[in-house]
Order: structure tokens, then C-alpha cells, then sequence
């Protein structure tokens, strides 16, 4: 075999090696990080084929699921991260001393996303609502404001969009907040002004959401806050710590969905939390529920609540319902005003970006108790 016909044997090899790949799995690829889909395989139809959907379908299926495609993709975005400092992740910044943002972080910190206060007064009241009916029921309640990145980190905002900051949403929230009477705890603010008295990072560079430590250092106080405030005997947390030099992957979340050949290396060092509890004679396992956004996740895996309460429920924006078994549970109605005339405390929770978000369902289910 001459060195034409090698090539020529080589270059259909590696034509071909993935389309083989595809149909007989030799090589099993890495999956891919972030929120994405792939498209199914099309269904064949007489139908679909002379509208020309079935061919469209079947395109898009064998453009996302062709043999090495994952590695492919990491294969460009290491180039282009490498060469260029281009992440390929939807709406992240890169900011100062590799700390990335997600934009919209950056745009709350800076008030450009602004509620009309219209808006702030509607909602503050929608919450001030719920408060008042579970209070009334002689229930615990507390509203807790997640952290922003931007603001916890402010310091690492790019130079091209640190621009002049004007009032925010969340600013104009605590105002109506303290205006109405209504139960909160601040951890966005209060990490962004403490944050140098702790020794580990509360927000990480390479994160997005509260860091595992900082989430765990809220849960223990949101546990204080409601044993001071109403009586509870709820066993506390104990915070301990394993220092690190490697971030875990909830603290490295967003350099995660940048999907690299080369995952980028910690630059601070970390805190994975060593979490214990005191036996407690006179604790009181308290039903609860959890109106929350993505900010409960952490707290949820690192099975805080877990250990501290009795039987909770995590409604996931109001549209999921975790059990504290780690179990899906259908988001109906009826089961969910059973489950709020059962409970003891609730709680909701919501970073500063969005802090009306999870009021809605909240409501229809207040009012069709009222």
C-alpha cells in the first residue's frame, strides 16, 4: 500500500469513524453541561414527508446526536476559549481575575432590568397577602432574599459595563418591604457587606448561585431567624469546614457549561461545608414548605432542612414539588392546599433579581382558601 492509498484509507476513516461511531457505539463520548436540548428522532409519516417536516426533523436529529458531537463541540470551544477568551456560553460574562458573571446578574446589580414601582407595590402587597394568611393561621413565615453575584462581587464587573448604577428592583423591594411589614431576611445584602469577614468565598468566581458554603451559612441563619422570631425549638446547624483549593461542582457551575477540553482551574480557595448536628431532647420536627427558586437547590442537596425539620415540600417555582425524599410529586391543587393547612412554617425564597417570582400560584391558592 502505497502512501497516496494510506492517506486516501485515512482520510475516509476519520469521514466515516463517526458516522460508524453513531450506529455502533465503540467510543462512548463525555455528555455535555448546561441547559440545552436534543432533538428526537423524527417519526415517519406519508404526511410529514411531502410537507418536508419529516426531512427537517430528521436533519435536526442527526445534527445533534452524530457520532463525537460532544467532543467536537469541546474540541472548538476550547479553541475559541483559548485563542479568542470566548466562553460559547449563552449570556455569560467574563469579567476581571476570570470571574464570570451571568449577564443578567450585572444588569439587576446595575438597575438597568428595573421594575416599574407600580409593579414593586402589586407584588410587595401579593406577598404581604401570603404572609398574612399563613401568620393569621398561627404559622411561622419568613421571605429570604437570595444573593447576586454582581452584587457579592461587584469588584469583577468588566470595565465595559461598569457603568453608573442606578436604583434596582431589589432596593425599591426593601423599601416596600419595611413599608408593608413584611418578614424578611436580606442575605444579598448582607453577604455583599460581610463578606470580607468570612474566610471563604460566599459567591465563588466561577459560580453563579450563593456558593455551597455561603448556602450553607444562610440555612443555619434562616434556622435562627425563625427560632428567634417565633418561638421554634428547630435543632440547629453546625457549619464546619474543609478547606480546598478545588472547587466542587456546584461552585464551579458556570465555567462547567462552557463544556471545555481543559475545565479551568480554581483561582481562591474554597470551602466545602462539614455540616453536623447537636442531639436536641426538646426539637420540634416542623412541617414546612419551600416556595423557592433555583437558590434552594444547594440547601436541598446538601440535606440541611433535611436533618432539621420533619416532612417539607420544595416547590420549585411553583410548578414542581419535591418531597424531602428526594422525590417528584405531583403539583396539583387539592395536594397542595392540604399540604399549606398541614404545615408549620413556610418559607419563600428568591434572589434579589427576581424577588416576584414565585407569588403567583401563591395567591390562587391564598385566595381559594380565603
Amino acid at each position: 500500500m502505497n502512501k497516496k492509498q494510506i492517506l486516501f484509507f485515512f482520510i475516509v476513516l476519520l469521514i466515516g469513524f463517526p458516522l460508524l461511531n453513531f450506529f455502533v457505539p465503540i467510543i462512548k463520548s463525555a455528555g455535555l453541561n448546561g441547559s440545552f436540548s436534543i432533538a428526537p428522532d423524527a417519526t415517519f409519516s406519508w404526511n410529514k414527508w411531502f410537507e418536508g417536516t419529516f426531512q427537517d426533523e430528521k436533519n435536526k436529529y442527526w445534527r445533534d446526536n452524530f457520532g463525537f458531537r460532544s467532543d467536537f463541540i469541546r474540541l472548538n470551544n476550547q479553541i475559541q476559549y483559548t485563542l479568542f477568551g470566548n466562553t460559547n456560553a449563552k449570556d455569560v460574562v467574563a469579567g476581571k481575575e476570570e470571574c464570570f458573571y451571568e449577564k443578567n446578574y450585572i444588569d439587576s446589580y446595575l438597575g438597568k432590568n428595573c421594575l416599574p414601582d407600580s409593579v414593586i407595590d402589586f407584588e410587595t402587597r401579593r406577598i404581604k397577602k401570603v404572609q398574612d394568611y399563613f401568620l393569621n393561621q398561627g404559622k411561622s413565615f419568613v421571605y429570604v432574599i437570595a444573593t447576586g453575584k454582581a452584587w457579592v462581587l461587584p469588584e469583577f464587573i468588566p470595565v465595559e459595563m461598569d457603568t453608573i448604577k442606578q436604583i434596582s428592583s431589589y432596593e425599591k423591594f426593601l423599601r416596600k418591604f419595611d413599608e408593608y411589614g413584611v418578614k424578611y431576611i436580606d442575605f444579598n445584602g448582607y453577604f455583599a457587606r460581610h463578606k470580607k469577614e468570612f474566610n471563604y468565598p460566599l459567591v465563588t468566581k466561577h459560580g453563579t448561585h450563593w456558593s455551597s458554603y455561603g448556602a450553607a451559612i444562610a440555612m443555619d441563619s434562616t434556622i435562627k431567624y425563625l427560632n428567634s422570631q417565633y418561638g421554634l425549638k428547630i435543632n440547629p446547624v453546625n457549619v464546619g469546614c474543609n478547606p480546598s483549593d478545588v472547587y466542587n461542582e456546584h461552585d464551579r457551575e458556570v465555567t462547567m457549561a462552557f463544556n471545555l477540553i481543559f475545565p479551568l482551574k480554581t483561582k481562591e480557595k474554597t470551602c466545602h461545608p462539614d455540616l453536623s448536628y447537636d442531639s436536641c431532647a426538646d426539637c420540634v420536627k416542623y412541617r414546612a414548605i419551600i416556595s423557592a427558586d433555583s437558590y434552594f437547590w444547594e440547601p436541598y442537596g446538601l440535606r440541611i432542612f433535611q436533618n432539621t425539620l420533619g416532612p417539607f415540600e420544595f416547590w420549585y417555582y411553583n410548578y414542581e414539588s419535591w418531597d424531602n425524599n428526594n422525590e417528584k410529586k405531583p403539583f396539583e391543587k387539592p395536594k397542595l392546599l392540604n399540604s399549606m393547612n398541614q404545615t408549620d412554617i413556610f418559607i419563600m425564597m428568591a434572589s434579589e433579581m427576581h424577588i416576584e417570582c414565585v407569588t403567583g400560584k401563591l395567591i390562587e391558592l391564598v385566595d381559594a382558601e380565603q
